[in-house]
């Protein structure tokens, strides 16, 4: 795969070769498919893919994997791809749900896509492949606003236990200021919880079944039940472990079925370091094409984490063809240290990887290998990807922190994450900027720009500080009103949706709510509108700035500042 990206268009007139080729031979294994394989390269190319488009759309109507992977590559190209619009539309309807977030990135504004989309989240029993539900909520929620016609179909949506956590998602995009709405969101995701486990005694009986289906779910849950079971503190009998688990994961590694031996190499990341007996066979079978092999890379940081035997596997699987691969060595080599120089090359063609968390993974660990600095940019970039992933938040705190001085690019972002939802971070981030800019206003009670940890309520005295005309803020509600001064909109909308759902118990906020309404950023200013008549139903104190943003330049801002207007009004 490294291969194909290093040669970027040069590489297109071969795939595209492959991806109309063995017409005559449909319906095989993915695997051994050429068509399916090319598709796969080609949706991992990105915008180089264009000039493979009329290719593209025809493999839509090929078979399941390569239609699937034909409609990722055209998603990936975005814009220039409308000329596949029609025909992706033909594909959503027709099963392929993979076509939904592709149109979502292609042509969000296409007037047809929200109802196309609602017709297949309405279909209960889907035919085809790509979770055509699911990748309808997904796209939904990526069109924002603009999808408001969906709220009723996703809150039908966040009844069903499988799609409970893709509605509420989509949900929160859309609908972040309806109270009503969150609140049903909040209830769905509460009820969200996976079943509990089966017993370890239960899972290791099960894990004998001649049933390959329900043997190969039981060894899965079995990792997955010690690791929980020594979570919440249980002392695991050793001898449970070394004469019933081992042995019966060792059998299973060797197993023919390749589905069995990636079962029982998953499980061996639940079982941690007592499956270290197990290394040898783990890593000869990642030595293989066995599709264990990406389990095996991902385990062996719970397993034997520095062992130095797994670094000759490490180094190859940096050019692997899969981007699971790639990222796990990565992440693996990060814990070597200097000790995994001979990784250096690979990891700085891994910069340039397709994948953001790929590319993520060889930046730490260029870092922790070779003090190459890393690029704040690949960090922000995965931050944006995943909200709420806060290893990658630590992982900038720690890295930053340790080049101390030199990294004054990252100073913004150490400053929004001293008001981020984990304490940890928000600790994490204090002590990397105090490394790295000691004298930072933000670090100073005393300064009009200090920026104080949710958890630490100011004293009168540091209030006073900041201005004789400041509000107080409130401590119940001073974490959330302290990300409404973050630069980050995500943020800072979080923050707002969440005093949306408190209504009338958030009217301490509403000086802080207020001058809001004069933000730069019209999506603010439309979110704060939106929320004012659940926060002050009788509108005592927000009318007047209400009328005032009906004059905003904004549609949306002033659409909603009508809706609240009238909202009030009806309930004096």
């Amino acid at each position: 795969m490294n291969a194909f990206r290093e040669m970027g268009t040069n590489a297109i007139p071969f795939l595209r070769e492959k991806l109309v080729s063995s017409f005559g031979q449909r319906f095989q294994r993915p695997g051994d498919n050429p068509r399916s394989k090319a598709a796969w390269i080609l949706s991992h190319l990105g915008p180089h893919t264009a000039t493979a488009l009329p290719d593209l759309i025809a493999a839509l109507e090929d078979d399941d994997f390569v239609a699937i992977y034909a409609a990722d590559a055209l998603g990936k190209i975005g814009s220039p791809a409308k000329p596949a619009v029609p025909a992706l539309f033909d594909a959503l309807r027709f099963g392929n749900g993979r076509a939904a977030p592709a149109l979502a990135n292609i042509d969000p504004n296409n007037p047809e896509l929200v109802p196309a989309l609602i017709d297949v989240l309405k279909n209960a029993n889907p035919q085809g492949l790509g979770q055509p539900r699911v990748n309808a909520a997904m796209a939904l929620g990526r069109l924002g606003k603009k999808a408001a016609a969906a709220i009723p179909a996703l809150r039908q949506a966040l009844t069903e236990r499988d799609m409970q956590h893709f509605a509420a998602q989509a949900l929160r995009r859309i609908a972040p200021g309806q109270a009503e709405v969150m609140a049903e969101v909040d209830a769905a995701m509460q009820q969200h919880r996976p079943p509990p486990l089966p017993p370890i005694a239960e899972l290791i009986d099960q894990s004998k079944s001649g049933d390959m289906h329900q043997r190969r779910l039981a060894l899965q849950n079995l990792g997955s039940a010690v690791a929980m079971a020594r979570f919440k503190g249980a002392q695991l009998p050793q001898e449970q472990i070394q004469n019933q688990i081992l042995p019966l994961l060792s059998e299973a590694l060797d197993d023919s079925d390749p589905n069995i031996a990636q079962a029982a190499a998953y499980a061996c990341s639940g079982i941690g370091k007592d499956a270290q007996p197990l290394l040898p066979k783990l890593l000869a079978l990642a030595r293989t094409d066995s599709p264990a092999r990406n389990n095996v890379l991902g385990s062996l940081l719970h397993i034997a984490p520095g062992d130095k035997r797994a670094l000759p596997l490490l180094f190859d699987a940096l050019d692997d063809w899969s981007p699971g691969t790639r990222g796990n060595a990565a992440a693996q080599l990060r814990e070597y240290g200097p000790e995994a120089r001979e990784a250096v090359p690979g990891l700085q063609k891994l910069l340039k990887d397709s994948e953001p968390w790929v590319r993520l993974n060889a930046s730490i660990a260029l870092w922790n290998i070779a003090r190459q600095p890393p690029s704040i940019a690949v960090f922000i970039e995965r931050l944006q990807e995943e909200e709420n992933d806060d290893f990658v938040s630590l992982t900038f705190c720690k890295v930053f922190g340790e080049m101390g001085p030199g990294a004054k690019e990252a100073v913004p972002t150490l400053r929004d994450f001293l008001t981020h939802w984990s304490p940890k971070v928000r600790e994490q981030a204090r002590a990397a900027l105090q490394k790295v800019g000691p004298n930072d206003p933000a670090l100073n009670p005393k300064s009009e720009k200090a920026i104080l940890a949710p958890d630490v309520q100011p004293t009168q005295k540091s209030l006073s500080a900041q201005s004789s005309n400041s509000p107080t803020i409130p401590a119940a509600l001073g974490p959330t009103i302290r990300k409404l001064r973050t630069r980050d909109p995500e943020t800072r909308l979080d923050a707002l949706e969440e005093l949306g759902r408190k209504g009338v118990e958030a009217r301490e906020a509403l000086p802080f709510l207020l001058p809001l309404l004069k933000h730069e950023d019209a999506e603010t200013r439309a979110y704060v509108a939106a929320m004012l008549a659940d926060v002050d139903p009788k509108g005592s104190e927000v009318v007047q700035h209400l009328r005032a943003a009906l004059n905003d330049s904004d549609e949306e801002v002033r659409a909603n500042a009508t809706l609240s207007l009238e909202r009030i009004d009806k309930a004096k």
